[in-house]
């Protein structure tokens, strides 16, 4: 009687969708296409070996165990235990399709490293100015010849699917007739999630300039092209706590703090948005704080609703009773973030070189944390033909708190409906929560500054 448990077994396969329009690329190192011929090694259409026409492989083998546990330690259901744990699989994002749309040969899409001008890009290009560009149907594959270097976005076409392995277990206990705490551990692990990176860098070697990027590409016949593969991966673990007094003589409250740590080595899964990991052949490189990763956090909310007189008659008291006070209070700690370089110092063409780290970073004694948030003398541009030692969301930003406030007064009108007359104020302390402060080296005075503040 005193033990719960629930189990089951969910069966999840996995049918992609496909494109009636037929833009989906895929990219297979080493492939030629036979379906276009012409297109650059890798380069594979639905209808090549291997590829389906929804490019991603159907996986009907995917099996999402779930199980959950309540213990009843004393049997009066004041002091319980829980636990639970599961498989959870993630549908890829559909924007990440849309990246192939741009992609030869159903569309055309250039890319230019240091152009001639903005009034005239094309001067000096073999071919010339490309466009107009009439779209291609798969009948015309067989036959199309590709302007290139060809640039764009291809998928992976892999069956592995991305999945979170969540878990938890919590105390809770009751105190008295309205009092509740729990103390809870909560953790996830992502593995293999669906997202963008660069899959053609530049090669650093002697003579490297941006103006020679192209012919520098690891994969010939294409410039910039993104690919959305399961290379990202996150784990999260937390202590939560929860405090509960539900409504008595008026008043509730509820209360949480946590203590969470979050890492990955990507948090973005945005296709065409550029934020790839620094060096696609070891994305783990930039394994470490999430963007989102809040180490502290603490909500506090409290609604009362004020005494109503039961002297008062008439206009007095519609006008003294059903009032109604509530407010919440939010603190956590800084967000992390990253010292960038500015500019392409790998000469990789990927964009996201950190910067070199040759001090401590910790702000100077005395100085204002608006002007100088951290010491900007500690990060220099990354060395040439590298991506940067300081590691990524290495610093933290400002905290932030604030204060939310709501008068509420019901004006009954009848026996099913009310009118409500409602004041609220955000943020009523007037505290000023700034945002991160500027990290990329080359905004001059700007680099170490904040500029910026949250509502």
């Amino acid at each position: 009687d005193k033990l719960t448990v629930n189990a089951g077994l969910r069966w999840e396969p996995w049918t992609p969708p496909t494109d009636s329009l037929h833009n989906l690329v895929g990219f297979v190192k080493g492939q030629q296409s036979t379906i276009a011929p012409d297109a650059p090694l890798g380069m594979v259409y639905p209808g090549d070996s291997g590829i389906s026409e929804s490019m991603f492989s159907n996986n009907f083998g995917l099996i999402a165990p779930r199980i959950g546990a309540a213990y009843d330690v004393r049997g009066n259901g004041r002091t319980v235990i829980r636990g639970g744990y599961g498989i959870f699989y993630i549908d890829p994002a559909l924007t990440i399709y849309t990246r192939t749309v741009s992609t030869q040969p159903s569309v055309l899409t250039t890319s230019l490293v240091n152009p001639y001008s903005f009034a005239d890009p094309y001067n000096g290009v073999a071919g010339g100015n490309p466009y107009p560009f009439t779209r291609r149907d798969p009948s015309e594959f067989a036959t199309f010849k590709y302007i290139k270097p060809v640039s764009g976005g291809v998928l992976d076409p892999t069956q592995n699917k991305g999945y979170s392995q969540n878990w938890n277990l919590t105390l809770e206990q009751q105190f008295g007739k309205d009092l509740s705490l729990s103390v809870a551990y909560v953790g996830n692990k992502g593995t293999d999630i669906l997202a963008a990176m660069e899959l053609n860098p530049a090669i650093y070697g002697p003579g490297a300039t941006t103006g020679n990027t192209n012919s520098r590409r690891t994969y010939a016949g294409m410039s910039a092209m993104e690919i959305a593969t399961p290379y990202q991966r996150s784990d999260y673990n937390s202590l939560q706590i929860t405090a509960t007094k539900r409504a008595s003589h008026g008043l509730t409250v509820l209360s949480t703090y946590v203590y969470g740590r979050a890492k990955d080595n990507n948090s973005s899964t945005i296709e065409g948005s550029g934020a790839y990991p620094r060096s696609s052949s070891d994305p783990d490189i930039d394994y470490s704080w999430a963007d989102f990763d809040v180490r502290h956090k603490f909500n506090l909310s409290v609604v009362y609703d004020l005494p109503n007189s039961t002297s008062a008659t008439g206009i007095a008291r519609a006008l003294l009773n059903d009032w109604q006070v509530n407010g919440i209070l939010v603190l956590r700690s800084g967000l992390p973030f990253t010292v960038k370089s500015g500019t392409d110092r790998s000469l990789t063409a990927v964009g996201q070189d950190n910067g070199d780290l040759i001090g401590d970073p910790t702000r100077l004694s005395g100085a204002d944390q608006v002007q100088q948030w951290f010491n900007p003398a500690a990060f220099a541009p990354a060395a040439l033909g590298t991506i940067g030692t300081a590691e990524r969301n290495s610093l933290r930003g400002p905290n932030a708190a604030t204060v939310d406030m709501a008068i509420f007064k019901n004006f009954p009108i009848g026996p099913r409906a009310r009118f409500q007359f409602r004041l609220e104020a955000f943020n009523v302390l007037n505290r000023v929560n700034y945002s991160n402060p500027n990290s990329t080296i080359t905004a001059g005075a700007n680099f170490g500054r904040i500029l910026g503040a949250g509502d």
